[in-house]
């Protein structure tokens, strides 16, 4: 075999055959389980009916609970956003900290390949706004060499328009084809950092009294952001093996994309909401924030494969013999939903984005590798965790469908002969799934709807006022927008690691019609 052959979904050669058929197996093994789930309910419908009869329905029941636990994280994590919306967490972080924050220095990184000079100089002003002192954060902005966009002169031009608004407003360009790298984000993003930390290490700074937020181009900080980072990682005694997580608000062109884009959208945003009401099951998505001496530690950020977020957490995980947890901030960051030159294109661009998003799946072979090869990490601190990772893309893949496809089964099934089973258990289990689902369902529908409408930014002037009643109207459109854009983007990227066709890195199309509302949570 070549040395092309031995390549899989990992971001590392092999070093034999038998590693290669080690890796391949693994990484096939969540897409074969998804296709094995999906064809199972008609397996059971047509060949076992007897257990289908219990087991369909139980299936029901038990997905109706966690929708409900689901819907119940997603307003407590709500009231405590609105609640520390409340707090002056500047005169808190103050309060709490006194001199050790005037010792704190912020760097923010900024990975930019083609996304426009109008997104980043929202994003950079974002932070100029901020309720904190400018003169205790550095921008770092690091632009891919090859970009179509960045030009030196543009480069310039962001220069002058940043130059004195921050301790430091720092450019470079990382070059193309560096040893050891792929064309990913972690790349670009290690070496901004690592320009930075150099300017920052020879005017007095080490690394324990910085802080770092990796940010895309179109992240928009909240107002409160530096101060809540802040307050959380100096009462952090783990601060040197932990990271943080903002709650991602895809708000900064809401009211100008297409339907689908707004709902995967809030979709996203439940998900990092729910989390944080569960630190202990909470990963790195996307914007993220960590000490520099955790950073620095752990050898930066991947440079070879695609999920950069969570593949950084399980680095960090096992680096760290197992005490790496992520904080959740409670605090909102303001990203852009998928909004390309036209609709059609636009809708290609969030399927796109989803299965590079759910693509994070080649994480369980790394997982499993490193578990081999920790052995101060306990056994089932390992298991849970491989689990955990392989249950959240099979169910991501899976549960919507399953739980649109199951119920119609359940109704053709035929009657058993009388048995237990035919005569109590299974009739029950069936009522209990039917009743929950009539009420579960939209109760929890209920609450996201509401959830997610409270959280918009005020309307814009340029859209009617209908539009605020549209944008509710448009939930009803879930049974649709859920397969199409959540379900079949993943299995798109389970099945193609089953016959090696692997993901290459790529940027999502962000553009704005309009200004971003910027309204801040209120």
């Amino acid at each position: 075999m070549t040395a092309q052959s031995y390549l899989t979904s990992t971001g590392t050669p092999c070093l034999s055959l038998t590693q290669f058929r080690v890796r391949r197996v693994l990484e096939s093994l969540p897409g074969v389980m998804v296709w094995l789930t999906l064809a199972a309910p008609f397996v059971l419908w047509s060949q076992v009916p007897h257990i289908a009869h219990w087991l369909l329905p139980l299936y029901v029941v038990y997905w109706m609970i966690q929708y409900a636990n689901l819907a119940v994280r997603q307003v407590w994590e709500f009231v405590r956003m609105r609640l520390r919306s409340r707090v002056d967490w500047l005169v808190q972080a103050r309060a709490n900290h006194g001199d050790d924050l005037d010792q704190l220095h912020h760097l923010v990184v900024f990975p930019t390949y083609s996304e426009s000079p109008e997104i980043l100089r929202q994003s950079i002003g974002a932070i100029e706004d901020a309720n904190y002192d400018p003169r205790a954060i550095t921008v770092c902005v690091t632009f891919e060499e090859r970009s179509p966009v960045w030009t030196p002169e543009a480069i310039a031009e962001l220069e002058d328009r940043f130059r004195g608004s921050f301790a430091r407003f720092l450019t470079t360009r990382h070059p193309d084809g560096m040893p050891g790298e792929e064309r990913v984000k972690g790349a670009n993003l290690t070496w901004g950092a690592q320009y930075a930390r150099d300017v920052l290490h020879k005017q007095g700074y080490t690394d324990d009294q910085v802080v770092v937020s990796a940010f895309d181009a179109d992240t928009r900080a909240s107002r409160d952001y530096f101060a809540a980072l802040a307050d959380t990682h100096l009462s952090n005694p783990n601060r040197d093996y932990d990271a943080y997580q903002p709650i991602l608000l895809f708000h900064n062109n809401v009211w100008d994309v297409p339907i689908a884009s707004r709902i995967v959208g809030s979709i996203a945003t439940f998900w990092t909401m729910v989390d944080s009401t569960q630190p202990h099951r909470m990963k790195i998505f996307s914007s993220h924030a960590m000490g520099m001496t955790a950073l620095v530690n752990v050898g930066y950020w991947c440079k070879t494969v695609i999920p950069d977020d969570s593949r950084q957490y399980w680095r960090m995980f096992f680096a760290f013999d197992g005490r790496t947890v992520v904080r959740p901030l409670h605090t909102p960051v303001y990203l852009d939903a998928v909004q390309a030159e036209s609709y059609q294109k636009s809708l290609k661009e969030q399927y796109l984005q989803l299965r590079r998003w759910s693509y994070g799946v080649i994480d369980f072979t790394y997982i499993a590798e490193q578990s081999l090869n920790s052995p101060k990490i306990s056994f089932w601190t390992k298991a849970i965790q491989l689990s955990r990772q392989y249950l959240q893309f099979q169910f991501w893949a899976t549960t919507p469908l399953m739980l649109l496809i199951i119920p119609r089964l359940v109704g053709e099934l035929h009657p058993l002969p009388f048995d237990l089973v035919a005569a109590f258990i299974s009739p029950l289990l069936t009522a209990i799934s039917s009743v929950m689902s009539t009420i579960v369902l939209p109760i929890g529908l209920t609450v996201s709807v509401a959830v997610a409408t409270l959280l918009l930014p005020k309307r814009p002037a340029h859209k009617p006022w209908w539009w605020s009643i549209k944008v509710i109207g448009e939930w009803l459109l879930m049974p649709v927008i859920v397969p199409l854009f959540i379900c079949f983007p993943a299995i798109d990227a389970q099945t193609r690691l089953i016959f090696r066709r692997y993901l290459g890195f790529r940027v999502t199309v962000k553009q704005r019609t309009s200004i971003p509302a910027g309204s801040e949570l209120a």
